[in-house]
């Protein structure tokens, strides 16, 4: 994943709908591909947080994405099954 140093001014981060100028990632949007290439939306760094929780008995992995924001300092918003 590349990381870069600043945030596009005329675009806004998908999750806080500002486009302060920090570090982001730009995060492929599902169904945009077209052999190596999707569309993507680009993201804070300091506005996700994934975590991974290990197979379970079911061998199912699972990816969780948190915002973190001034109010509710953990909000889980989605999950997938890797």
């Amino acid at each position: 994943m590349k990381i870069f140093k600043g945030f596009n001014e005329k675009s806004t981060c998908s999750v806080c709908n500002t486009n302060e100028d920090k570090e982001c990632i730009l995060i492929p949007i599902v169904g945009t591909q077209e052999g190596m290439n999707a569309q993507a939306t680009a993201v804070h760094l300091d506005c996700i947080d994934l975590w991974y929780h290990p197979p379970t008995v079911d061998n199912h992995a699972v990816i969780i994405q948190v915002i973190r924001n001034e109010i509710d300092n953990t909000k889980p918003i989605q999950s997938e099954k890797v």
